[in-house]
């Protein structure tokens, strides 16, 4: 699970523009604190939450994903997260740890779906939900960032479009008959 002894390594992947190109913002160091502290404390009250991902090779931290719970118009919901440092980008790395993700969600925590929100924009994160056999639900905008004033970059508003996997997709990736 992600760790406040972390802060400083994922302070400096979250600042880099290109990682949270899609998010509206990047994370100061002290953001990011707080965020990983969420994260803890989400850990402790649901059993589940973010990862530290760490590269095997040289054992460093490249990024966080997982699970976190979530409210879109007063439906609860588990969200799939990933945010890897640009240096590891186009290695299949956020597919794996997706998949492994929303495999721990299906048969550890026993889900019936689970939902990824990703800027229409974001051509990256909309292949590794594809990858994953996520599908397009809805689009709509995102009235938290819209009043935080975390708008996209790209297109002056918070829109995210919301994808969704169940369990039956679920099931065809683990057998390879999708």
């Amino acid at each position: 699970m992600v760790n406040v002894a972390d802060t400083s390594t994922l302070a400096k992947i979250f600042k880099h523009r290109g990682v949270v190109k899609y998010l509206g913002h990047s994370f100061p160091h002290a953001q990011t604190r707080q965020f990983i502290r969420e994260q803890v404390d989400h850990w402790k009250r649901y059993r589940f939450g973010l990862w530290t991902l760490i590269q095997k090779e040289d054992q460093q931290i490249i990024g966080c994903c997982g699970l976190s719970t979530l409210s879109i118009n007063d439906q609860a919901g588990v969200e799939l997260i990933y945010i890897l440092g640009k240096g590891h980008w186009g290695q299949g790395l956020a597919t794996e740890a997706a998949r492994a993700s929303v495999q721990y969600g299906f048969e550890r925590l026993r889900l019936d779906k689970i939902i990824a929100l990703i800027d229409p924009q974001n051509v990256a994160s909309k292949r590794v939900a594809d990858k994953l056999g996520l599908r397009y639900v809805t689009t709509f905008q995102d009235q938290y960032a819209k009043k935080k004033g975390l708008l996209s970059h790209h297109t002056g508003r918070a829109s995210m479009r919301t994808l969704l996997i169940d369990w039956r997709v679920a099931e065809s990736l683990r057998c390879g008959c999708s």
